[in-house]
């Protein structure tokens, strides 16, 4: 029954999302369904089964009269030149695979941003931040930021690969989405808990710092090392929140490929909700980017690294809050 229904549906998939073309399509799938299970109760073989109904009901040009859905195929024929090639179910798992792969590049990317003024606390702090030490704290924090600029250069060539997803027309078929919204379902949780823990450590960051900076022996050696153990903390949080965010964002833009205007832009309820509530996804696409710069700038203008370093922690809980602020939306 699943090969009919995917059959069915790919059928309909470049046919506008009317009631009237909805009617037909939930028509038909009752009269194949009917035909197929006569013909397991006659013990014809499943596949067997398959292929005779698949024959029967399969073209929709000649079934288009009786369903009362023929004025619509000249758009189909539109739709099927506009939408351009289909996925392929090995095609997205790559995808997905190497989008995920990007995500963690870029998170240590940040993070190497984020513990890039450690070195200079930690020369300061505890080799008392003279001559040859102070060099190589300052040599540190340059080769930290340079490295976190070379993982970020280097995440956005590896997306080049892709590039043709979003230039090139390109949609999905009924299976790939329903797997698409299946694996998002599952994952969604787990990286709700990851994001929370990222959350958490943020929130937390400046326990370090309170706990070491009341040791009054070795004051400044405790000191450095509360302030070392908050940029990591702040890393780690800020990371989490990154790489939770962009794990399944790759799914999430699949299932969009398919015109909203069409059955295939409606196969599952993801589609559907976002759809419906209109999606901020241009906005988000550049927030990272856009916070890394601000960083950036701030932090090498005022060189302010102990201050800057704040832009971190609230700019991903900002990105939280939008996340389910736009959750919510579509629930409503």
């Amino acid at each position: 029954m699943e090969t009919i229904r995917n059959y069915l549906e790919s059928m309909f998939r470049s046919m506008p999302n009317t009631p009237e073309v909805r009617r037909a399509k939930d028509e038909l799938l009752q009269m194949m369904e009917d035909k197929y299970m006569e013909l397991m109760s006659e013990g014809m073989t499943e596949n067997a089964a398959v292929g005779t109904v698949i024959s029967e009901f399969g073209n929709l040009d000649e079934l288009s009269e009786s369903l009362g859905i023929s004025h619509f195929l000249p758009e189909r024929i539109e739709n099927i030149e506009r939408q351009g090639r289909t996925l392929l179910i090995d095609e997205v798992k790559d995808y997905l695979r190497d989008d995920r792969k990007t995500c963690v590049i870029r998170a240590l990317g940040i993070f190497c941003f984020i513990i890039s003024p450690t070195g200079p606390i930690l020369a300061d702090g505890i080799f008392g931040g003279r001559g040859l030490i102070e060099g190589i704290g300052t040599g540190m924090l340059f080769l930290l930021a340079a490295a976190g600029v070379f993982l970020i250069i280097y995440a956005g060539n590896l997306e080049k690969k892709w590039k043709y997803i979003r230039k090139v027309p390109c949609c999905i078929d009924y299976s790939t989405a329903a797997w698409l919204e299946e694996m998002i379902t599952q994952n969604e949780p787990k990286m709700s808990m990851i994001r929370i823990l990222g959350i958490i450590c943020c929130i937390l960051a400046l326990v370090p710092v309170v706990v070491l900076d009341s040791i009054r022996i070795f004051h400044d050696f405790f000191s450095a090392i509360g302030t070392v153990l908050m940029f990591v903390i702040v890393g780690i949080g800020v990371m989490l929140i990154l790489f939770s965010s962009g794990y399944l964002s790759a799914a999430k833009k699949l299932l969009h490929l398919n015109d909203k205007q069409t059955i295939g832009g409606q196969y599952t309820r993801m589609q559907q909700e976002q759809n419906e509530s209109g999606k901020k996804e241009g906005f988000l696409s550049v927030y990272w980017p856009t916070v890394t710069c601000i960083y950036l700038c701030a932090s090498f203008l005022t060189f302010s690294w102990e201050i800057t370093w704040i832009i971190w922690p609230v700019a991903a809980i900002i990105h939280s809050v939008i996340k389910m602020n736009r959750k919510a939306a579509m629930n409503r």
